[in-house]
């Protein structure tokens, strides 16, 4: 039989199909097969779709360009190689798929997680695929047909991104820098199944290296307090002084570290990732991540890590700025707890967003029926209605005022207010009050006109001053 008609094209499975000693395989000569291989044979050489044949007793494996790329450093010996033989490592896993579509039964599946290796050490990868048995030439099932696509880049985005938002969400609400810390380590040593992750200070000038936060699985040795970095390797902190990521898959065989290896083993150390920040150009502190067992790490591992890096640097800025602001907030409650007056704070929406100790006795009501709640409903209808008229000119203009409010208590009867208000442009309102029932406010020149706007007041005082002036003048 002549080859290069069976495997034509220019693929470069069809060329090694046209080359293959197959004397040796499980399927053998080509020659012998039936045509129903051979026509599937073609079918998947002409394919762009990753998709592979496993035939006869032995599932002799048989697939094309596209698959050559899952496979790995497992091309292109798995040629003709046994299906077990090949996957051996996730072989308990597929096993069972492959039972099935071999019983004449399809099987799908979509993102399914698998570890294999295929680089000389193991990786966690996803697979989206669907198994079929073939039939050979007198109808009997005989192997199986696979079109598969690796999907390990899209589920990595995805759990990125997921992980990315539940980091978020977890630092905001956290308050110190500790909680951010620790917090911070063990959702990232979860996410990349770290055996071990925390956080280290770098004295640069010194080369040396403090522990601080961090998270461990139980069992393993207790990271040395501080040391000196090129006790574990002169050629570290040099990449660190970089702003680059030092990444070892295998502390055991990376040129950088193997003759260090032993210290590192001895910590539980196999494989190694430290993402360093910068200040001054200088390196001050890293994250350290590490695995037990050797581990090809991924660009979606080191994002993960300069992300926690960035998001925990952000959310201990913010934490430090909170407390600060709770400090000036404290310290400007108390003041305005001590002053003689009435406050209110009134928002945009008319919520009433601060009061003083002084303004609760005035109106005679708790913090529970004030704070938070719309100003009318402090207010009898009438009297809530010549507010809002003098908010809503103050929020208007910008101009500040003064109104005099009777106001009705239920415990005490009516109360003269006097209240001043103030704008603070988008943040709202301010508004200082006070009780002036005792000055006899129902006998002065403005009995009539309870409950005005301040020219009222302005004539008053006027008048006050008037009548001081004359008493003056006649001493």
């Amino acid at each position: 039989m002549d080859l290069h008609i069976e495997f034509t094209g220019d693929s470069k499975m069809a060329a090694l199909l046209r080359a293959h000693d197959w004397s040796t395989s499980a399927l053998g000569d080509p020659s012998a097969w039936p045509l129903s291989l051979r026509t599937i044979v073609r079918l998947i050489l002409n394919s762009k779709f990753p998709m592979f044949v496993a035939w006869g007793p032995d599932l002799g494996f048989l697939y094309n360009d596209a698959y050559a790329d899952i496979l790995g450093s497992k091309h292109p010996r798995s040629l003709g190689a046994r299906f077990q033989d090949i996957w051996h490592e996730i072989w308990p896993d597929i096993s069972p798929i492959v039972e099935t579509a071999l019983r004449g039964q399809s099987s799908y599946f979509e993102d399914l997680p698998l570890n294999v290796m295929r680089a000389g050490h193991q990786e966690k990868a996803w697979f989206t695929f669907s198994y079929s048995p073939l039939h050979d030439d007198q109808g009997n099932i005989a192997g199986m047909h696979c079109s598969v696509v690796e999907t390990t880049k899209i589920v990595r985005d995805r759990t990125l991104r997921e992980f990315q938002l539940n980091l978020a969400n977890k630092l905001h609400a956290l308050a110190t820098s500790d909680e951010i810390v620790t917090t911070a380590v063990e959702m990232l040593a979860e996410y990349l199944g770290a055996s071990r992750c925390w956080y280290a200070e770098i004295e640069d000038a010194t080369g040396v290296f403090h522990t601080k936060s961090g998270w461990q699985e139980p069992g393993l040795p207790a990271l040395p307090p501080s040391g000196k970095i090129d006790d574990f390797s002169p050629l570290l902190l040099p990449v660190l002084r970089n702003g680059e990521a030092f990444v070892s898959d295998d502390m055991t065989s990376d040129p950088r570290t193997r003759d260090f290896a032993d210290r590192y083993l001895a910590l539980g150390i196999a494989s190694m990732l430290i993402v360093p920040v910068l200040k001054d150009g200088e390196p001050a502190f890293n994250i350290n991540v590490t695995r037990s067992v050797p581990y090809a790490w991924t660009a979606e591992d080191i994002q993960a890590v300069k992300d926690v890096m960035d998001r925990t640097w952000i959310a201990m800025e913010s934490a430090v700025t909170q407390q600060r602001l709770k400090v000036e907030r404290d310290q400007s409650d108390h003041i305005l707890n001590r002053m003689g007056e009435g406050f209110m704070l009134i928002g945009s929406d008319g919520r009433i967003g601060k009061v003083n100790s002084e303004g609760l006795r005035i109106l005679r009501r708790p913090t529970i029926d004030v704070l938070g709640k719309v100003h009318r409903d402090l207010w009898p209808d009438d009297v809530g209605r010549k507010v809002a008229t003098a908010f809503s000119g103050v929020a208007a203009t910008g101009a500040a005022a003064i109104i005099e409010l009777d106001f009705p208590t239920e415990r005490s009867g009516a109360i003269w207010l006097e209240m001043r208000i103030s704008s603070l442009k988008r943040e709202g309102l301010a508004v200082f009050f006070r009780d002036v029932t005792a000055q006899n406010w129902p006998h002065s020149p403005c009995a009539a006109a309870r409950n005005t706007w301040h020219p009222c007041l302005n004539r008053r005082r006027q008048a006050s001053r008037s009548a001081t002036s004359r008493a003056g003048s006649s001493g």
